[in-house]
């Protein structure tokens, strides 16, 4: 069965009720700004926390709780790219993690004393229950085994994490160190688990990228405003002396400029570099999917900051094999073994046929056309070695098809 042009990129993605739908503008839902809540209170727990142990080793604790707590939260946003957050199943299971993270904020001032136990058992039961849920309603597939690599990679973790909420002083500290950093090391070596192969390609994950900055935009304003809220409230408590207005003035100046330094520069200063320039070349490695979200990214960019979409030009570069078969299957048979030896065998066949122009050519001339219609102007294929025959078979296969006047 021959993939549609565009479909093939996000293959990866199963097509179940619980996962969003692909195609339009994904936005954060007001269920993932109600999430959130819990980990701005886990934030003033942690800053709580900095202030009750002003010392080395109080900072170092309150560090590494900064890192656990982020990395719970930052899955968690993993995971709601693709699943539904307005479907009732996947609303539950976040109540779920959401319980569980209000738990592990709640520990948080005793995590390094009596409540160092909830803290490390909230944290297993939201990771280790979120994949499991994933691992659970995906059918078979690099998706499904993906997460059944992560989710091995959560339970690798948990004998540590509970072995340290049980001990106390520096046999805790070095338990949970171990532990978190088996969670560290796992992406990194891209979950790998002997019975599954390979690891898993980060590029695999076909996120939308507008969705995930955006939640990341709107954690940090929600971050911002609770810090006004507790600066005010703080204020008001101490008493409104001359000093202690001096300080609130210093404090909202503070926030002021942590908003300016990431909504104003840093989360911007790519679409606005983009948009000065007189040309754009689109990723080379990413997906079909990922090449027309980029694509439509610039281009509403550019309205915002009303400059004209036509007048920037949009390139991309991508690697061709034509082969003589018709059939897809045949067809990806012949192309393999050159893809894998120039692109290697870090990446599965399924995510180089995602993101390269692979299969009989009329279904690369097929995907070319779609890149045409999302709006690339110029497109440059290379060629996987010096086989001047391929030049000629691209000149008399693809380029008249695409030939103007």
């Amino acid at each position: 069965m021959t993939a549609e042009p565009g479909d093939l990129a996000a293959s990866v993605i199963p097509d179940i009720p619980y996962v969003r739908r692909r195609g339009g503008e994904q936005r954060a839902t007001y269920f993932e700004l109600f999430f959130d809540l819990v980990y701005v209170f886990a934030i003033t727990q942690l800053s709580h926390y900095l202030l009750a142990h002003l010392t080395w080793a109080g900072a170092a604790q309150a560090a590494f709780l900064l890192c656990a707590v982020y990395w719970a939260w930052n899955y968690t946003t993993w995971m709601t790219n693709w699943f539904d957050p307005e479907v009732a199943l996947v609303r539950l299971v976040l109540v779920v993690v959401m319980l569980a993270s209000l738990l592990m904020a709640v520990a948080i001032p005793e995590s390094f004393g009596d409540h160092g136990l909830l803290f490390a058992a909230s944290y297993c039961a939201l990771q280790v229950g979120r994949n499991a849920f994933v691992v659970g309603v995906t059918p078979p597939g690099a998706f499904h085994r993906n997460f059944q690599q992560i989710l091995g990679w959560s339970l690798l973790s948990v004998p540590l994490w509970i072995g340290g909420g049980l001990v106390h002083g520096s046999a805790r500290w070095g338990l949970w160190l171990a532990a978190f950093g088996l969670d560290l090391a796992a992406p990194l070596v891209r979950f790998w688990l002997p019975r599954f192969g390979g690891g898993t390609p980060m590029i695999e994950w076909a996120i939308d990228a507008g969705h995930f900055a955006e939640r990341f935009q709107l954690f940090v304003i929600i971050v911002l405003g609770e810090s006004i809220v507790l600066t005010g409230a703080t204020a008001t408590d101490v008493g409104l002396e001359a000093s202690v207005v001096v300080a609130l003035g210093f404090a909202f100046l503070s926030s002021v400029a942590l908003w300016w330094l990431y909504f104003g520069q840093v989360a911007t200063a790519p679409l606005r570099r983009i948009a000065a320039a007189d040309g754009w070349l689109a990723r080379a490695a990413g997906t079909q999917a990922m090449v027309k979200d980029d694509v439509a990214a610039v281009r509403a960019h550019l309205v915002t900051v009303g400059r004209d979409p036509a007048t920037l030009r949009y390139g991309h570069l991508n690697f061709v094999h034509l082969v003589d078969a018709r059939d897809r299957a045949a067809a990806l048979a012949a192309q393999r073994p050159r893809f894998e030896r120039v692109m290697g065998t870090h990446r599965s066949f399924e995510q180089l046929q995602q993101s390269y122009l692979m299969g009989p050519t009329d279904e690369i001339v097929d995907r070319i056309a779609d890149l045409e219609r999302a709006g690339i102007e110029y497109l440059v294929l290379a060629p996987l070695d010096y086989d001047l025959e391929q030049l000629d078979r691209y000149a008399e296969e693809i380029v008249p098809r695409f030939a103007r006047g």
